[in-house]
């Protein structure tokens, strides 16, 4: 994590050892996680969604498009930062929602976002092969799994 030096990355700012314990201090991200937040948006939308039609067709236009602004801004922003970890030959193997914090802006619309959990990164460089499965099972691609039965079953 010391290496890391992007505005999509959660920034280290020191660790303190003790005994039976490692501390980790990072900045402070205050608004929680990208899978909340993405609840929480549902939850919220979901529940008035023919009142709104009915009485207000044009506010939920307009709260459509900015559900599809919020979603392309996240997903650039991740795009983003995925390219710059790969660049600097790291591959962090566990990017979900729960590990992406944000930064709300004024109208709760996400502002900025850190990506963190890097305890299944792997530091690589061209020449080095991974052929171990790793990362949280429910969202790691089927084919994954598919592999690893595959493996399994082949030694």
């Amino acid at each position: 994590m010391k290496v890391l030096d992007h505005p999509n990355m959660i920034k280290l700012i020191d660790t303190v050892e003790t005994k039976s314990n490692i501390y980790i201090i990072t900045e402070i991200v205050k608004d929680g996680d990208l899978f909340d937040y993405i609840i929480t948006r549902e939850f919220l939308e979901g529940k008035f969604p023919l009142l709104l039609f009915w009485l207000f067709p044009l506010i939920l236009a307009v709260i459509n498009d900015f559900i599809e602004y919020d979603a392309s801004f996240i997903m650039k922003q991740l795009l983003i930062s995925v390219y710059y970890l790969h660049s600097i030959g790291i591959i962090h193997r566990d990017i979900k929602p729960e590990n992406i914090l944000i930064t709300l802006g004024s109208n709760s619309e996400v502002k900025e976002l850190k990506i963190i959990d890097f305890g299944f990164a792997k530091l690589v460089n061209d020449t080095h092969k991974i052929s171990e499965t790793c990362g949280t099972p429910n969202y790691v691609g089927i084919i994954l799994h598919f592999l690893s039965l595959v493996n399994q079953n082949s030694t």
